[in-house]
């Protein structure tokens, strides 16, 4: 009876090692809001800039934006949702001069909001003025998305 104790011990302990070497750091959802930020000199544009690039020509705008270890932009809110999930607000204009009838796909941004900014999101509304930082740009189908966005403090 000892021996099988003694046996079913060190299989425990054995597993128990070996989960612990294998499976990596904790969970993405325990890393600090700061880490979750792009380091580094990063390119500051405006929504409308943003979206405009990408009408007129994406491959330059895919080379100017994309790739540089992220993205601050900055505009006027008109919107705030949850969509598939994932938290989005719209920016556009942030000079004020677009009205709600100018809006289309080529003055506005989709900016998807880590699940850590949910609470900041919630204060929002339409027509404020923000700035986030974005891991990554692109065009999909038309419309110009930037991912992995937090708050500045600015």
């Amino acid at each position: 009876m000892g021996k099988i104790i003694k046996t079913i011990l060190w299989f425990g302990f054995a597993g128990a090692l070996l989960t612990c070497v294998f499976s990596g750091p904790a969970s993405s959802k325990e890393t600090t809001e700061t880490s979750d930020r792009p380091k580094g000199n990063i390119p500051r544009v405006s929504a409308l800039t943003l979206a405009h690039d990408y009408a007129e020509n994406e491959l330059a705008a895919d080379e100017k934006y994309s790739g540089k270890g992220g993205l601050i932009i900055y505009g006027k809110v008109t919107s705030v949702d949850r969509t598939f999930g994932k938290i989005n607000l719209t920016l556009t204009d942030d000079s004020g001069s677009s009205s709600d009838f100018e809006l289309d796909f080529h003055s506005s941004v989709n900016i998807e909001l880590q699940e850590s900014q949910a609470d900041k999101a919630k204060q929002l509304r339409k027509g404020h003025r923000t700035t986030v930082i974005c891991k990554d740009v692109e065009d999909t189908a038309g419309f110009v998305e930037a991912s992995g966005c937090v708050f500045t403090d600015e």
